[in-house]
């Protein structure tokens, strides 16, 4: 039965993504107020967030759970509300460097990720010093800063 909701969750997940990338930016601030998303928007949120909340009891590093953590980031960063996406590229960071290590793809991918969104909030300094990491996994010459 585990694995049909498996199965269930990641199916309602691969199509909220996809509804996801086509949704338009409905603000340009960060602001959640009633004008600052639409009811559709509103609606993969609540069904992010509930599949984000089942898939939390599979365990911190279980795939679906990281895959919605990072559908939900990357819906918040395209509706522009970027306090939201920040927390949850920043968690997922976290996640997947205990769960796989500092230098593994994903967690260079989830940097590039996460440097797009601190330039898209003009914090261009900050995104440098990810994409350098990003980069540097990629290359295999990891400089961290302790």
């Amino acid at each position: 039965m585990r694995f049909f909701q498996l199965t269930g969750l990641t199916l309602l997940l691969a199509f909220f993504t996809t509804q996801c990338s086509h949704l338009p930016p409905d603000s340009l601030s960060s602001d959640r107020s009633e004008a600052g998303i639409s009811n559709k928007s509103r609606e993969v949120e609540k069904q992010l967030t509930a599949t984000l909340s089942e898939a939390r009891q599979l365990g911190h590093g279980n795939p679906l759970h990281l895959s919605t953590m990072f559908s939900l980031a990357t819906f918040y960063r395209e509706q522009k509300i970027y306090t939201e996406a920040e927390a949850l590229y920043r968690e997922l960071l976290t996640i997947k460097e205990e769960t796989s290590g500092p230098n593994h793809p994903d967690v260079a991918f989830i940097l590039e990720q996460y440097a797009s969104l601190l330039r898209e909030t003009n914090r261009s300094l900050e995104a440098e010093w990810f994409t350098h990491r990003a980069e540097s996994i990629r290359a295999g010459t990891v400089n961290r800063i302790p």
